[in-house]
């Protein structure tokens, strides 16, 4: 499994190209983690509802925000530059992880990680998935796409993006939700570099706790 990091060299990936790399890896089942930013986007899932975008598509064209329908799980979410994305490619017919395993393994690694390198408590919810702070302000969001039992999408940890665009959307269809980053919070955002080690080092020893996982 190769590791790229690519969020300081292009802090304004355009999603379309991350979508044609997706494809290109799980063609090819070629795992990577891959950590970066995106330029402004909107992405709507396969439960997006239209309540959920609260302006018209021009008026996201004409202020340079993408809107893009992708066939990860969940609503719509909201990518900045600034904000921190963790695509996780994993081959889980190799791995016999099964397919519900995922994202609380993905998530307890971020929980750990934002704890190590923050010593910052989150929590997850029943109803809505992500992590949150115990005030229920929203901290990560996840929304992951299987196929062929290969894994693409991932998680967004809001590091010192300005959440401007969360304000054309309910946020996963919740109306009111509360959105927070790192910088709002005061904390060290130049220790990002610590919580992708972390992360890296994490999910790698979480994977490798299933049988299937050859590295």
């Amino acid at each position: 499994m190769r590791t790229v990091d690519i969020s300081g060299l292009r802090p304004a990936w355009r999603y379309q190209e991350y979508l044609a790399l997706a494809d290109k890896l799980r063609s090819r089942r070629r795992e990577v983690l891959l950590f970066c930013e995106h330029a402004p986007t909107i992405t709507a899932g396969l439960q997006s509802r239209p309540g959920s975008l609260l302006v018209s598509r021009e008026h996201l064209r004409q202020i340079g925000v993408e809107l893009q329908n992708v066939r990860r799980g969940g609503d719509l979410t909201a990518h900045e530059p600034g904000q921190l994305v963790t695509y996780a490619h994993i081959d889980l017919t190799r791995r016999a992880i099964p397919l519900r395993s995922l994202a609380p393994l993905l998530l307890e690694v971020t929980m750990r990680s934002l704890k190590e390198v923050w010593n910052l408590e989150t929590q997850t919810a029943t109803d809505a998935p992500g992590l949150y702070l115990p005030d229920g302000r929203k901290l990560v969001s996840i929304g992951l796409q299987v196929r062929r039992g290969f894994s693409s999408d991932g998680l967004a940890l809001n590091v010192t993006n300005s959440l401007k665009t969360f304000q054309f959307i309910h946020p996963c269809g919740f109306s009111g939700l509360r959105m927070v980053s790192l910088s709002q919070l005061g904390l060290d955002c130049t220790r990002v570099a610590l919580y992708k080690q972390q992360w890296d080092e994490l999910v790698r020893e979480h994977l490798g706790d299933w049988p299937g996982s050859l590295d």
